[in-house]
Formats: C-alpha cells, structure tokens, sequence
C-alpha cells in the first residue's frame, strides 16, 4: 500500500472523529431524542434516517456524509459515546468531502453488542486513478436507532485489518500511529532495496 493510500484510508477512518481541535464557542448538540438538525437559518434539516432503519442504511447514510462532508448528519449518525470522545478530546465532526466517491452496501451481520456491516468504497483521483477500500462498520442499537461505533479495514498489507474504535479515541489515533510508523518503515525498506541494485545503465 502506497503512502497516498495509506492516508486516504486513515483519513477515511477518523474522518467522522475529525482532526481539528473544536472552536473555543460550540452550540449544543442535538438531544438523544432528536431526529432533525438545526440549519445555518434556523430551519430543521431532517436525518436521513429513523429509529426503526435498518444498519445498511444507517451506514448509507454516514456514507453519504462522508462523501458530501457533512459534518452535522456524520456527527449525529456516531454512537453517543463516540460523540462524547470528540468533544472530550477536542475533536471536531469535519468530513472532507469526496464528491468522486462511489460506495456499496455489502453483507451486514448481527454480532454480540452490535452489528458489523460490510462496505466498498471506490475513489478516483485528480488523473483518475482508482482506489478501492473495503470496510466493515460496526453499529450498536440506541435508544434512537442503530448509530455508528467504529470500523475495520486493512491497512498494512498482509496485515489483519486494525479495528479503529470511535469511542476510544486515544486507543484509536495509537493504532492509527503505528500504523502509520509501519508503513513508513516498510517504504524505507524498498527504497533501500531499490538503491541497493546495481545500475543497469548501459556504458560505452
């Protein structure tokens, strides 16, 4: 895996924790009860999910977010506990935005404490080259729905995927360290390799 990749897939994964440090004046967030959102002009923008969704359109829908950056509907589609983490942790719900983003729904699971949702995620870049990232969320069931707790995806290669728990961040930005410090080892490896053989420049 590539660095660029490395990075896309990491941005991806604390994407709906964010990385910016919260402003020093935040409105208070949405009771637990509370399906709409308050827009800029004091209007409510509806979720686009109920109580009763299923957990593939709960993760549709966070997808969604994601690619639109839209940081109030991924904040509000987090468990409360992972809510809490970003706030304990100064930690803004900044999406980046993918508008070239094409996902799917795969295989979804019910597991103890939750559910596990398979997902692919494809994203072209500025030549437009491919990347493809599968994913599984894990969901737990809320008093008002199913609601997004975290992830898993494969990182390093030949590696198990790493679970990235978002509510536990200082867990999580550790895993996504090492990660990191892994990858960034494995590339010094091939550059070492690569300068290490000899020249097949012809002389004359």
């Amino acid at each position: 895996m590539s660095i660029k990749r490395f990075w896309t897939v990491m941005s991806m994964c604390v994407a709906s924790l964010g990385c910016s440090p919260a402003p020093p004046e935040v409105s208070a967030p949405p009771s637990e009860s509370s399906r709409e959102l308050s827009g800029d002009n004091g209007t409510e923008t509806p979720l686009p999910v109920v109580q009763t969704s299923e957990p593939g359109a709960v993760v549709l829908a966070f997808l969604d977010a994601l690619r639109d950056g839209d940081d109030e509907i991924a904040e509000t589609l987090l468990t409360s506990i992972a809510r809490r983490e970003t706030k304990e942790h100064d930690l803004t719900v900044q999406p980046p935005g993918s508008p070239s983003a094409r996902y799917t729904i795969g295989e979804v699971r019910h597991v103890q404490g939750g559910v596990h949702v398979n997902s692919n995620w494809i994203e072209y870049d500025e030549s437009g080259e491919q990347s493809n990232y599968d994913i599984v969320w894990v969901l737990r069931q809320e008093p008002v729905g199913w609601r997004v707790a975290g992830m898993a995806t494969a990182v390093i290669p030949n590696k198990p995927p790493i679970y990235l728990n978002f509510e536990d961040v200082p867990d999580l930005l550790q895993k996504w360290q090492q990660a990191d410090a892994e990858l960034a080892a494995q590339v010094e490896e091939v550059q070492d390799l690569q300068a290490a053989q000899p020249s097949t420049t012809l002389q004359r």
